[in-house]
């Protein structure tokens, strides 16, 4: 288990008492670790000062308070998609996904998410009049993707 899925797997019950789902656990450097969640609502200010408390005293009773500074936030416009079911809930979202190998020639796409089979883990990406099947596996990192008029 890495350290990102053991404290995931720490905090995760308390923040979903509150509301709240973990988008993603990431250590920074040596000693901070971001934290991003979401909520249906949205998450604002004193939603991440709610959070941060009750992370807080959840890592200082498994013995990793000091380990860490706490940076919480929410995913922002151009939230991370990290797990399968992120794939899911945004199907029709135009999104941006960076491949670690060469799909059809490249490994960068910014298209309509149009589908996501959780049996296969395949990603379907609509990118102007081209549909293009990417594994789940093969991604990098991948977004929401909003266009600024």
């Amino acid at each position: 288990m890495t350290l990102e899925e053991k404290i995931e797997a720490l905090i995760e019950p308390g923040l979903k008492t509150l509301g709240f789902e973990i988008v993603r656990v990431k250590p920074i450097g040596d000693d901070i670790l971001q934290i991003m969640l979401d909520s249906e609502q949205g998450v604002g200010i004193e939603d991440c000062s709610k959070a941060t408390k009750l992370i807080r005293n959840i890592l200082h009773v498994s013995e990793m308070g000091d380990l860490y500074s706490l940076e919480v936030s929410s995913p922002g416009l151009d939230r991370p998609l990290i797990k399968p079911e992120h794939y899911t809930r945004f199907v029709g979202k135009d999104v941006k996904i960076k491949t670690n190998i060469l799909v059809e020639g490249q490994k960068r796409f910014v298209g309509k998410l149009t589908n996501f089979d959780l049996k296969t883990n395949q990603i379907t990406l609509t990118c102007e009049d081209k549909i293009l099947n990417i594994e789940f596996e093969q991604v990098q990192a991948a977004n929401l993707y909003y266009k600024f008029n």
